[in-house]
């Protein structure tokens, strides 16, 4: 098998990896903010243990140099993924995850503001599709104990990614891989505080079940899947892990039809393949002209 094979696999499992990561979200009976705490501890000590034995290291001047605006996407990531983990709680899996899926559009819908980049016709088709289809899902939302509120977090958890990836794209001069680590210690040092402040349900070890499911978040889902994605996407076009990249929030729709017995109605349907269809759209454009993609 060569490189480039590897590489198709790698980059496939982890989104089919990350489309499964509501099915445990669910699993835990733990506030949003604790098991967001032990994602970053145990995602980071895989990818740090990667990492130190990783021969591609960046300069410490350059290191230093991206702290700043690390420091603010690391604080962001990690309010993003307790919002997530909040609409997980309140809506199906299937909803969260298209709400959290228009986080590519708004990034093409800030870019101007942030990034001084003009949104062209098909950009702005993207955007015009993804806000047809949230028009369709809102018009009776239904699932889970409150699915407004539900999909409201996801959608907050969806800017609160685009923020990330706009933040992101000032990094400059080190590896993907030293990007994550970098957020991942600075959304430690936010949401532990947080954590702690807004703990209204104690520190009590939760079943067995639930710890397995934070065990197999953490260093399954954030840890292993980002090594895998890191490994993969430098041998892959842009265009390439664009399009691929889209088999996360799809399996995230089968998976939580077949495992925990969502069902979506037509308008859902098609309320995501607008937004999903927008989203991926604008994605391919913008490495078709060599931008950057939006990442997990």
């Amino acid at each position: 098998m060569n490189e480039r094979s590897k590489a198709y696999i790698k980059l496939i499992t982890a989104m089919l990896i990350w489309g499964s990561v509501g099915l445990f979200a669910k699993m835990i009976p733990m506030e949003s903010a604790q098991i967001v705490l032990g994602r970053v501890v145990l995602g980071g000590i895989v990818l740090g243990i990667v990492y130190a034995l990783s021969r591609e290291k960046s300069s410490r001047t350059l290191l230093k140099k991206n702290i700043p605006v690390l420091a603010l996407s690391g604080a962001a990531m990690g309010f993003n993924w307790i919002a997530l983990f909040e609409a997980y709680k309140f809506t199906t899996v299937s909803l969260s995850t298209i709400a959290y899926y228009c986080a590519p559009i708004v990034v093409m819908a800030a870019s101007p503001f942030f990034l001084k980049e003009r949104i062209t016709k098909t950009k702005a088709l993207g955007i015009l599709a993804a806000m047809a289809g949230l028009l369709f899902i809102t018009g009776g939302l239904d699932g889970g104990s409150d699915p407004k509120r539900g999909f409201l977090f996801g959608l907050l958890a969806a800017v609160l990614y685009a923020s990330v990836t706009l933040l992101n794209k000032k990094a400059s001069g080190i590896t993907g891989m030293e990007i994550t680590l970098m957020q991942l210690f600075a959304a430690g040092i936010v949401i532990l505080p947080y954590a702690v402040i807004t703990n209204q349900s104690g520190w009590t070890m939760p079943p067995l079940s639930g710890v397995l499911a934070l065990l197999i978040i953490g260093i399954i889902h954030t840890g292993f899947a980002l090594f895998l994605y890191f490994s993969s996407i430098q041998q892959l076009p842009g265009q390439t892990v664009a399009l691929l990249s889209y088999i996360d929030p799809c399996s995230a729709l089968l998976f939580s039809a077949v495992f925990l017995g969502e069902r979506m109605a037509v308008k859902d349907f098609a309320g995501a393949a607008l937004i999903l269809g927008g989203a991926l759209y604008g994605e391919l454009v913008q490495n078709r002209k060599g931008k950057t993609k939006f990442e997990k």
